[in-house]
């Protein structure tokens, strides 16, 4: 089993409000349970895929509130060419981070920001 250094956590965490597009799993290998983080220093977009190409494939994305039923994009991108819309982005970058963090230390989705189901 591999480890991430605390050096390496607080450099991704510190990155982060700044712009950064960063893919964490969960596998060693980087083959299942991924969290997808795309920000551009204004806006921070979070998506967490659990068992993916199995029958028990979850997606969660950072749900922003604020935005439900607006259908307006933010301007980042998930995988470098999906638009995100705003609903699925947040403005908290405080809150962002500590939800990767809490990814990070736990491999679950953090408490303190709200999350949207793919059904």
């Amino acid at each position: 089993m591999k480890f991430i250094y605390e050096e390496v956590i607080s450099k991704i965490l510190e990155e982060i409000p700044q712009g950064l597009n960063i893919y964490l799993y969960l596998d060693p290998y980087g083959e299942v349970d991924q969290l997808e983080v795309n920000c551009d220093g204004e806006w921070l977009a979070i998506g967490l895929s659990l068992h993916g190409g199995t029958k028990e494939e979850k997606n969660y994305y950072s749900y922003n509130p604020e935005y439900a039923g607006i259908e307006e994009f933010a301007h980042v991108q998930s995988g470098g060419q999906s638009p995100v819309e705003k609903y699925l982005a947040l403005t908290n970058m405080e809150a962002g981070v500590k939800a990767v963090e809490y990814f990070i230390r736990t491999g679950k989705l953090y408490p303190g920001i709200d999350w949207a189901e793919q059904i």
